[in-house]
């Protein structure tokens, strides 16, 4: 059953408890928001798989150490200073 939101004076809505449990909705979840052909609001969530965020990255060729990794943090830190 649909049911009636009212926009605030600062464009924001709430979605209801009801339809968030619904669809897993949890705060600091990220939504995506279209316009369909019909002229309708559609929130999607927009979940981002593990294997998205290294779609597009290179793949890994060499194994870096512990070590390594805090030497390279430590020249960051002191080409900052």
């Amino acid at each position: 059953m649909p049911t009636t939101i009212t926009l605030t004076g600062k464009g924001q809505i709430t979605i209801p408890k009801e339809i968030r449990d619904k669809v897993g909705l949890r705060p600091g979840d990220t939504l995506s928001a279209s316009i369909d052909s019909q002229g309708r609001i559609v929130l999607l969530a927009a979940r981002i798989e593990p294997e998205e965020l290294f779609r597009d990255r290179p793949p890994v060729t060499r194994v870096v150490s512990l070590d390594e990794m805090q030497e390279a943090i430590v020249r960051g830190a002191r080409g900052r200073s």
